[in-house]
């Protein structure tokens, strides 16, 4: 599982709340302005609307 966030938004709460639970995902960094994910992937091929948090679960 992938959590799409960005510092200094509201995604400190998704991931805080994941981290209690004891989920195991992956934290992936976005740039709003620019729309790009840390590894150079667009996000809105993610979420269309760019807005974070979001959460991507693996296909199983």
């Amino acid at each position: 599982m992938k959590l799409y966030s960005a510092p200094g938004f509201t995604s400190l709460a998704d991931h805080i709340a994941m981290l209690e639970a004891g989920i195991q995902f992956d934290v992936v960094k976005v740039d709003i302005e620019t729309k790009q994910t840390e590894w150079g992937g667009r996000y809105i091929d993610i979420n269309p609307k760019g807005y974070v948090p979001a959460l991507v679960f693996d296909e199983r």
